[in-house]
């Protein structure tokens, strides 16, 4: 049972009530949360808001959903949340009615939970009962309605045959080629014609496949489109065709092998809405692709693109043409090419967006895609005149796609090479020609990815263009510093032949999702730099989700890739004949707006954020530096100042630190358990059981082992898994080193903002004391040390000074790196300050410049938000280097304002009047969730349980944060009992059978009620602090 899942969404739906926040837009925020935990074990997708067909006397209807869950693109639940006081009852007969879905469908409303499947109500329950409503939720999401699991049968049945079907068709045509005569004549011809139309290297053995691809999924494609002729008229279809009547038998005996398939297919398509169509549609691009032909899916970089991200795109090129050019999709002499079709999303997107009395001549004259391969060439066609049938009631071919491939036919067509091609120059040809000779405004899609291929063992390479190549050597290359070998990858390719073909004197817009690589990386300095050359406005969208980077705060992909992605929107200001005399190399300086879509969002969340329209994103300038760099930008005084610390100098023997330019010597990481669960603990007698116990497994392993040869596989089969073997404990264990239990090695440590903690400071069991030894030998050793992130491609942390150890993830993410102001060494207390600081200092600010001034002054600067902003990129990147201000004793005083905050904050005197908390309590009172403490930040509540609660806290308080959380924040997170995972953790079992992990609610929140205010005051001073020192020069 989703136990946790389950109590939080009481204790939300409490506070809820408590705060009279019970309407529907609320509560069901909180079911789907807990929904959530249901679907993600069974890879499911939830999807909020949404609408869909039903079929009322015949007439298709749209119903809109609160809610319903999907699998593998297909809806297999509905939700839908109503208020706590309405009626479920009348609710439900008013949705059947309206003929509402009820295949496997909830109704709820926080208080009583109704499920139907296959049309029947099975279950009801009230919801405050968890067993049942756990039961109930399991029902929901592990029920697949009886028309899913036919197509998901027929679906991947298909998928799972088709590969044996195109190796029976290809041995079947070797064969054909040796004893069919005109079938191997118009084999030929047709070759010849595919070269010629789309490039110079498409052999018979490729003609081959394309006539494969169009006998096993013609069939397939039209089920999806009722209305569509497509086979009837298209050009190259009927070339294919042509050739296949000379195959009749064998054509027939395909068609009748996936027949059963495909009318399981199609009674499912005729009742789902066009973006559920588009969804299938991707997933059969995706899927019956790379089952035919991985390879080619591999070299042309297949992936399909979001329905929220097409939508997107072509909304936002709307308003980028209005806002620019005064134009709209729908406006005369705007035309339009997605010159990479796939599966046609974009260009029936924007069918959908262009007004009805425009559509007709837009979509003959003014609308344009190119697709290079056969079976996303037929879907493309489909959908587009899909999409037309769709909007005007009636079937137009669409005349305006080409089947070519786009990055080289510009090229041929420029060099007339149009001679001997016949019924293509009639058909195909034709119309690439009248797409060469418009004038584009508008180049929307996503082009394909593939850099490279995986293995020099693929045999699988991309094709070289050579004059496209060319172009990219002498733009992005030729200004890059850097390596160019991926300047020639498909998005560059892409963005280069899209530059080019929006000529100089035209008005025009380049819209393409490609991965975001070119954002910062320095091998695409080139790039940047002739962009912002060449465009007049520059628009990224960064969706980031680089994986590679190992960074949770790039969050999820919007695809199903490692690589991080952006959006781009380059815009490109025609100019006269007149102006290019002027300036004849019509050199540009683009105004750079930038986006982040924010950080550790997941892949939904993201989407999610695109269904707003552009104008209302919060765009950043950028001006690109004299490196080219747009994003990772660096201030050129930085490095004039001295170093905080220095890896040279702390390693540096003692006496020759002068030599080496860095204010302090020694410095140390925070330090690692790697077994938190075991070695951290609020109650001091708790921790020693703890240990004690641990240790007791480990010796009783150790004696066990003692005299056997340890075989890993036999090794690690029989250890004791009822304890946390991790890092350097089972290398000790090997070496059969015995650990005694100290209680001198239990100490204080900061283990969060405002979280002491108790641990347990002896290796092995602290995994990585780092030179913490050197910092604080023992418990009552005297010590400050100034706390930051390590530095890292990741946000610069606010510096913490602690008179205590430090754990490494002091603010969750490992780095945090201690600076001590003494040291010490054989028992000697030394200053941790290099002579070369001192006399720099003192050069400075004379006498004023002492050790504990010096210490406070960089803690100061590095509090400093002019400083932080000033000094971003550097931050992430480098060691913190400190500036020589003129006000010294204004930053020592703030600083040492701050020391005295951070250190002493148990001891903190609440005395700021303009500071007026409400206090409720009653500790005689003692609920059974010990984990219900909540923080209200809107309403500056802390509702601890039903009786206590802390109330009027400022919003100036949550203005103070530490890394991307406030004070408050830290506090509520980590005093709440540790929620263990015994089924996932043998450990975790162990700790909760032997009561190793009690939670002493009542003198927790005692002291909570304690420390709270104190923080809440700290937070508002810090806040005025900070003020101070932004007001510094």
């Amino acid at each position: 049972m989703s136990e946790n899942a389950i109590e939080k969404y009481y204790n939300e739906i409490k506070e809820a009530e408590l705060n009279g926040m019970n309407n529907e837009q609320n509560i069901r925020e909180y079911f789907y949360e807990l929904l959530k935990n249901y679907t993600n074990s069974q890879n499911l997708k939830i999807e909020r808001e949404t609408k869909e067909f039903v079929f009322e006397n015949g007439q298709k209807k749209n119903i809109f959903l609160d809610g319903r869950i999907k699998k593998e693109n297909m809806v297999i639940g509905w939700v839908e949340n109503k208020d706590a006081k309405d009626d479920l009852n009348k609710e439900i007969k008013n949705k059947k009615e309206k003929q509402y879905p009820l295949l496997n469908t909830i109704f709820e409303n926080s208080k009583e939970l109704v499920l139907f499947q296959d049309g029947k109500e099975v279950i009801r329950v009230n919801m405050s009962k968890s067993e049942e409503l756990d039961k109930v939720l399991i029902k929901f999401v592990s029920f697949r309605p009886e028309e899913y699991k036919k197509f998901q049968d027929a679906f991947n049945n298909l998928k799972r045959i088709l590969p044996d079907l195109a190796k029976d068709l290809r041995e079947f045509f070797k064969e054909e080629k040796k004893i069919n005569k005109k079938f191997k004549e118009n084999l030929k011809e047709f070759t010849k014609k595919c070269q010629l139309s789309i490039n110079n290297n498409i052999t018979e053995e490729l003609a081959i496949e394309m006539i494969i691809q169009h006998m096993l999924t013609r069939d397939i494609f039209v089920i999806f489109f009722q209305n569509a002729n497509f086979h009837m008229n298209n050009i190259i279809s009927k070339s294919i065709s042509n050739i296949l009547t000379h195959i009749n038998q064998k054509s027939f005996e395909i068609t009748e092998k996936i027949k059963s398939y495909t009318d399981c297919l199609s009674s499912y398509t005729k009742t789902i809405t066009k973006d559920d169509k588009q969804d299938i549609l991707k997933t059969f691009y995706s899927d019956f692709y790379k089952a035919l032909n991985s390879k080619k899916a591999d070299v042309q970089g297949i992936e399909y693109t979001p329905i929220q991200i097409v939508k997107f795109m072509v909304d936002a090129s709307e308003e980028l043409l209005y806002k620019h050019f005064n134009k709209k999709l729908s406006s005369r002499d705007v035309n339009i090419l997605d010159p990479c079709s796939g599966t046609g999303i974009f260009m029936a997107e924007i069918i959908n967006r262009i007004n009805l009395k425009d559509l007709e001549y837009k979509y003959k004259n003014e609308l344009f895609s190119n697709e290079i391969d056969i079976m996303p060439y037929y879907i493309s066609n489909l959908n587009i005149e899909n999409a037309y049938f769709e909007r005007t009631n009636s079937y137009e071919i669409f005349e305006n796609i080409c089947f070519l491939d786009t990055l080289e036919f510009q090229t041929k067509l420029g060099n007339n090479a149009l001679f001997g091609m016949e019924e293509f120059s009639e058909g195909n040809v034709k119309r690439a020609v009248r797409q060469y000779e418009k004038k584009i405004n508008l180049i929307i899609g996503n082009p394909p990815y593939n850099a490279n291929q995986k293995s020099e063992n693929d045999n699988n390479k991309n094709k070289v263009y050579i004059d496209l190549d060319k172009r990219i050597k002498d733009t992005y290359v030729n200004l890059s510093s850097a390596q160019k070998t991926k300047q020639y990858d498909m998005y560059k390719r892409f963005i280069r032949w899209a530059s080019d073909r929006i000529k100089s004197e035209d008005d025009g817009i380049i819209a393409f999702i490609t991965n975001n690589a070119y954002l910062d990386s320095r091998q695409d300095d080139g790039f940047r730099k002739s962009v912002q050359k060449e465009f007049d406005y520059i628009y990224i969208i960064d969706l980031k989700g680089n994986a590679r980077k190992r960074n949770k705060s790039e969050g999820g992909n919007v695809f199903n890739i490692q690589t991080g992605v952006a959006i781009m929107f380059l815009i490109k200001k025609g100019v006269s004949e007149k102006q290019n005399k002027i300036n004849p190399l019509n050199q540009k300086k683009a105004n750079i707006k930038y986006y982040n879509i924010g950080d550790f969002l997941s892949g939904d969340k993201k989407l999610m954020s695109l269904q707003q329209d552009i104008s209302f994103f919060d765009f950043e300038d950028i001006i690109p530096d004299n490196k080219g760099q747009w994003l990772n930008q660096t201030n050129n005084d930085f490095y004039e100042h001295t170093a905080l610390i220095d890896k040279n100098v702390k390693n540096q023997k003692v006496g020759k630190a002068i030599e080496q330019k860095a204010i302090f010597k020694l410095f140390s990481l925070g330090v690692c358990t790697n077994k938190d669960d075991w070695a951290y603990d609020f109650d001091k007698e708790q921790l020693e059981k703890k240990i004690k116990y641990f240790l007791k497994i480990y010796n009783k392993e150790r004696k066990k082992w003692a005299d056997k040869k340890l075989n890993d596989a036999n090794f690690n089969d029989n250890l004791d898994y009822s304890i946390k073997w991790v890092g350097d404990i089972k290398d000790y264990m090997i070496k059969n080193k015995e650990i005694k239990f100290s209680k001198q090695n239990i100490r204080k440590c900061l283990y969060r903002p405002f979280v002491k903690n108790y641990t347990y400071f002896d290796y092995p069991i602290m995994q990585r004391p780092y030179q913490n030894k050197k910092i604080f030998p023992n418990e009552n050793s005297e010590n400050l040390t100034l706390n930051f992130q390590v530095s890292t491609p990741r946000r610069y942390t606010d510096c913490f000074v602690s008179n205590k150890m430090i754990d490494l993830n002091f603010t969750v993410i490992a780095g945090i790196v201690s600076v001590p102001l003494y040291v010490y060494e054989n028992g000697e207390k030394k200053l941790n300050i290099t002579d070369y600081a001192i006399k720099e200092f003192q050069k400075k600010y004379k006498d004023k410049a002492t050790a504990e001034n010096i210490f406070a002054y960089c803690h100061a600067v590095l509090s400093s938000p002019k400083y932080q902003k000033e000094y971003e990129e550097n931050l992430k990147i480098d060691y913190p280097r400190i500036p020589l201000y003129k006000n010294f004793d204004r930053f020592v005083e703030l600083g040492k304002r701050l020391i005295k905050l951070q250190t002493e904050f148990e001891n903190f005197d609440c005395r700021n009047e303009e500071i007026q908390l409400k206090i409720e309590k009653d500790f005689k009172y003692m609920p059974e969730d010990f984990s219900m403490i909540k923080l209200n930040k809107e309403k500056g509540i802390i509702i601890f349980d039903g009786k206590n609660r802390i109330e009027n806290i400022p919003k100036k308080a949550f203005d103070y944060k530490i890394g991307t959380r406030s004070a408050l924040d830290w506090i509520i997170d980590y005093y709440k009992p540790k929620k263990l995972n015994p089924q996932k953790e043998l450990h975790h079992k162990t700790l909760i059978e032997n009561g190793l992990n009690s939670y002493d609610y009542k003198n927790i929140r005692e002291y909570l009620f304690e420390l709270i205010p104190k923080v809440i005051n700290i937070s508002v001073e810090t806040v005025d602090i900070f003020k101070e020192l932004e007001k510094l020069n």
